[in-house]
This record gives C-alpha cells, sequence and structure tokens, in this order.
C-alpha cells in the first residue's frame, strides 16, 4: 500500500506579499525525521521515499512516498489523512501543510493499493511517480553536503511459516 504525501509548512500571510515560512533546513529535516518515526511506530512501515526541495515561495518541503504492509492495513486516503493531521498538528505545531494525493483521483494512478501482478499499475508508479521524487532540484545547492533523496527501508523479519517444519532426509 503506497501513500504519497507533500509535507510543507504554512506561508506567512502577516505581509502584503505572502511570504514562504523561515523554516532552516535542520528544522525541517528534524521534524521530517519525527514524523517517520511516528509513522514507523503507528503503521505497518515497510519503506519509504522522500525528496527535499526548496521552492523560493514554499520554503523547504517534502515529497514523501511512505510503503505500508497491504496485507495488514488498506485505505489509503484515510491512512493519508491520518499520517497528513499528524503533520499539521503535533509534528510542526500547527505550522505545517499537507497534501494527500492519495485523496486526489488521477487518471494514471501509481499509489494506493497496488497488487505485485498489476503490471499496468507498477509501470505507472516506475515511470510517473517514483521518477517524481528523484528529479533534478535547480533551486537547491546544499553547503557541506546533504541529501535531497532519500530512502529507507525497514529490516528484514523471517517470514512466518505455517504449518509443522519440513523433514529433512539424509541418505
Amino acid at each position: 500500500l503506497l501513500i504519497r504525501l507533500d509535507l510543507a509548512y504554512r506561508l506567512d500571510h502577516s505581509t502584503v506579499m505572502p511570504r514562504m515560512s523561515e523554516i532552516s533546513i535542520e528544522q525541517a529535516r528534524s521534524d521530517l525525521a519525527r514524523f517517520l518515526r511516528y509513522v514507523r511506530k503507528h503503521f505497518p512501515m515497510t519503506g519509504f521515499a522522500r525528496r527535499l526541495e526548496y521552492g523560493l515561495y514554499t520554503g523547504y518541503h517534502f515529497h514523501v512516498l511512505i510503503l505500508l504492509n497491504g496485507y495488514r492495513v488498506q485505505n489509503d486516503v484515510a491512512l493519508g489523512f491520518l499520517q497528513s493531521q499528524h503533520w499539521e498538528n503535533v509534528i510542526t505545531e500547527g505550522q505545517g501543510r499537507a497534501f494527500n494525493c492519495n485523496a486526489k483521483h488521477y487518471l494514471s494512478r501509481g499509489i494506493g493499493m497496488i497488487d505485485y501482478h498489476d503490471l499496468p499499475t507498477r509501470r505507472i508508479l516506475l515511470e510517473r511517480v517514483a521518477p517524481y521524487l528523484t528529479k533534478v532540484d535547480f533551486w537547491m545547492e546544499f553547503d557541506g553536503g546533504g541529501k535531497s533523496f532519500t530512502r529507507g527501508q525497514m529490516p528484514t523479519v523471517a517470514p512466518l511459516r505455517a504449518g509443522r517444519p519440513r523433514v529433512h532426509h539424509v541418505s
């Protein structure tokens, strides 16, 4: 089950021209790390990919793809909503905003519940969703290194085997 979220900060409307929030890159990364810990703790996360971007009017923001165990949870729209609300209200204490891409109806949808054998949807994921997370950003340059794209994978756990173990005969 794939959930795609855009996580950002609210614009400052106290001036005539709305301007980006003054969140530092360190604060943005810290907020995202806290968000991912929350998702790991409360949802059956199997991995994630995230892209940090900088916009002239939006400041630092993230495009996040969260992979959940589809055998344990369903309803990507509701789960994306819960995660968005946590970003907005808890992680950023009301200073954040989130867009739940799973709630939007796309003609070619490469997110949500994707069956292993659903090759057309997997192709959309690989050719449209994933490349957006890895595109070149012309506005951002890191001082002293840093990555705009990262991915994470949860530790693998030995699969559960049903039934009695097989007996191996030695000749």
